[in-house]
């Protein structure tokens, strides 16, 4: 077993800490437990550490009670989003408690992908299931079938119940399908699964909307810099998630050299364009703008990245 570095080792046990927290006290108390399980399933993957995994179903279980089922009819007093007739039409995470609440797509897609780790990791159906259920649920609401993205979408319930408000397709909430796709393939030998994952990940590769004319990813880029949106802190997300993809399909040597060569323009990017010594930018078409931190995760991603896919990781 690799030994934990002390900074990692210091993070992962902060985490823990956090998720023991009173949740009645943090409204995103939830949304943030399934990201530190995330963090978790990272952790053991590098250093095979048992606690990590144990963490990580700690933070499933805190999500989990955040969950709208299928048979679900009442949540929190208010009625799950039906149709006219009383049939469930969604499932998913919902955002928020007491006596409001509403159902965001990125959430759901958190949860699928967390499911489907702690299954590869643990080998219990219970998590594999879940996983499979709530990846059909975003494929059926959440996925746009047309461009093959995942759309920003949050289905209000609550004072505004029913209404449904969807934004343009989400950059990150995409690259965690990506990924979710790549271990629900793994998990189940379905290769309906790695299909869609070439599919959706082709697309965001391609997407206009998200990229220059030189193929620079620019989602987020458009915000303030020194605002920290969700695009520009969790667009490397989509790096990542690229990454998850080339590794698991050794053999098809075309769909990993798209993703090569679409990573090492980012990585040049940043490198050339958007960097001042050590330090990057929000825009990675440049100039330097910053310093910000969200900046420097983004980067990071795009690192890790590129050393994945150019073997510089032995």
């Amino acid at each position: 077993m690799v030994v934990l570095c002390p900074v990692v080792k210091e993070v992962l046990s902060a985490s823990r800490i956090f998720g023991a927290l009173d949740p009645s006290q943090n409204f995103y108390h939830w949304k943030d437990s399934v990201w530190r399980g995330l963090a978790m399933i990272y952790g053991y993957r590098a250093y095979s550490d048992p606690h990590l995994i144990i963490a990580a179903t700690t933070c499933w279980t805190d999500a989990a009670n955040r969950i709208i089922k299928p048979d679900q009819y009442v949540v929190n007093g208010y009625p799950a989003l039906q149709t006219s007739d009383g049939k469930v039409v969604y499932a998913g995470c919902h955002l928020g408690y007491n006596s409001e609440f509403s159902v965001r797509s990125v959430e759901t897609v958190l949860y699928m992908l967390l499911s489907a780790h702690l299954a590869e990791c643990t080998n219990y159906d219970e998590y594999k299931e879940i996983a499979l259920q709530t990846a059909e649920r975003v494929k059926t609401i959440m996925w746009d079938s047309q461009c093959k993205l995942v759309k920003d979408l949050y289905i209000n319930v609550g004072s505004s119940y029913g209404s449904t408000i969807k934004l343009p397709m989400s950059c990150y909430a995409t690259g965690l399908f990506i990924e979710g796709l790549c271990v629900l393939a793994s998990i189940t030998g379905d290769g309906t699964w790695t299909e869609l994952m070439i599919e959706v990940a082709t697309a965001a590769i391609r997407w206009p909307n998200w990229h220059s004319s030189e193929g620079i990813l620019i989602a987020g880029s458009g915000s303030k810099a020194s605002l920290t949106s969700d695009d520009q802190a969790f667009r490397g997300i989509l790096l990542r998630s690229l990454v998850e993809a080339y590794r698991r399909n050794p053999s098809n040597n075309a769909f990993r050299s798209l993703i090569k060569a679409y990573i090492n323009v980012q990585f040049n990017a940043i490198y050339e364009l958007a960097r001042r010594e050590n330090v990057f930018g929000v825009d990675w078409r440049g100039p330097f703008k910053g310093p910000f931190l969200h900046a420097q995760l983004a980067a990071l991603d795009v690192i890790v990245a590129a050393i994945a896919v150019n073997d510089l990781d032995g």
